[in-house]
């Protein structure tokens, strides 16, 4: 079996209150794994404005 393609999925906690998912955001970006940690945190903390508009 040869693998040829592997696709992620990012939770980003947007069924959670906006103060949870807020200090999650603080952890992904100060104590996550992998190159992407900013913009995952960025997207989470933008996460109510998507949901809200």
């Amino acid at each position: 079996m040869a693998i040829t393609e592997i696709d992620g999925t990012w939770k980003l906690s947007h069924n959670i209150p906006d103060a949870v998912r807020h200090a999650a955001a603080g952890h992904v970006v100060s104590d996550g794994i992998g190159s992407e940690r900013a913009t995952v945190g960025t997207i989470m903390h933008d996460v109510s404005d998507a949901k809200d508009g």
